[in-house]
């Protein structure tokens, strides 16, 4: 697709004639599966792509209570603020994180058991955040689910200008990008180069789990994101043995965790790995990336020398 097309799908989330679009240009090059799906679902770019889903919900959900609490124009303050220091300013002014900064405890500690019952209960972090039950039983062993999510935040808000940098939240505060905030795919010149060395023929997409299709091969890199946080132990023992057998020695893993050590760490280690953390949420210090959601993130090189050295 010609760039403009591709920026009103997936940066403002809307376009006029999208079903035309992808019936005429994106429908043969999919599975029928994938067919199906977006064939009954192409009304999300009438309405905005990024309403859509459970996070999507939220979103809207985030969106309208902004509304009612006449909270749009502080949120617009904040995403738009020229300095980090307008921004921390804008981020103090919310009414919540000045309760939850200056409140006494015991207001503050029913405030929390409301705002947990209602937005963080554990149907909402699982259908709306993603984040599910055994996850956030790693985080509620070392913290408070309203704690952790203030802290997060805070420590995005108070050291990270967002305005032309964290199109993260700028998605899930206004429900689209914008061309100085967006994803680098989204990009012109990005697109055009990716579009120019045709990188999509470099692109496999599999269906199926994690451990099978590294089972296919030998890689010297893996990204295994935070899904040994959801899936206990037998399974973290089934995966670190894999990862040993098809990690090529001085081959690299990567992973994020929600607890700042994760109990599988101990599992990927006796399997053969040196594991290093490499950054990690801490007092005083709640900020290790531009999302900030995970306490913590790891490396593990397979111990062994590669093959020539």
């Amino acid at each position: 697709l010609p760039y403009e097309d591709v920026w009103k799908l997936f940066g403002e989330g809307v376009h006029e004639d999208a079903e035309a679009l992808f019936q005429r240009e994106i429908f043969p090059y999919l599975s029928q599966d994938a067919v199906e799906f977006w064939s009954e679902r192409m009304f999300y770019f009438k309405h905005g792509l990024y309403y859509f889903g459970g996070m999507g919900m939220m979103i809207m959900c985030m969106k309208y209570t902004a509304m009612l609490l006449g909270m749009q124009r502080n949120i617009a303050a904040f995403l738009e603020a020229p300095t980090l220091e307008d921004q921390v300013k804008a981020w103090n002014s919310f009414w919540l994180v000045y309760a939850w900064k200056h409140m006494p405890r015991v207001l503050w500690g029913f405030l929390q058991w409301l705002v947990t019952s209602i937005f963080l209960s554990k149907p909402m972090m699982w259908f709306g955040a993603g984040v599910p039950p055994a996850q956030l039983k790693l985080i509620t062993d070392e913290v408070p689910i309203c704690e952790y999510v203030l802290n997060l935040l805070d420590g995005v808000a108070t050291t990270n200008h967002l305005r032309d940098s964290n199109y993260f939240y700028r998605v899930c505060l206004t429900g689209k990008f914008t061309k100085s905030c967006c994803p680098f795919w989204l990009k012109k010149e990005n697109f055009d180069e990716l579009k120019r060395t045709n990188a999509v023929t470099r692109l496999h997409i599999k269906t199926g789990t994690y451990q099978s299709e590294l089972e296919k091969c030998e890689y010297t890199r893996a990204v295994i994101m935070d899904h040994m946080d959801w899936l206990g132990e037998a399974y973290g023992d089934q995966l670190s043995a894999a990862l040993a057998r098809q990690i090529a020695p001085g081959g690299k893993i990567i992973w994020r965790s929600a607890t700042r050590d994760p109990p599988y760490r101990k599992q990927i280690e006796a399997a053969g790995f040196e594991c290093k953390q490499e950054a990690a949420h801490a007092q005083g210090t709640p900020y290790i990336d531009r999302i900030n959601m995970y306490a913590s993130f790891w490396s593990g090189t397979r111990i062994g020398k590669a093959e020539g050295n």
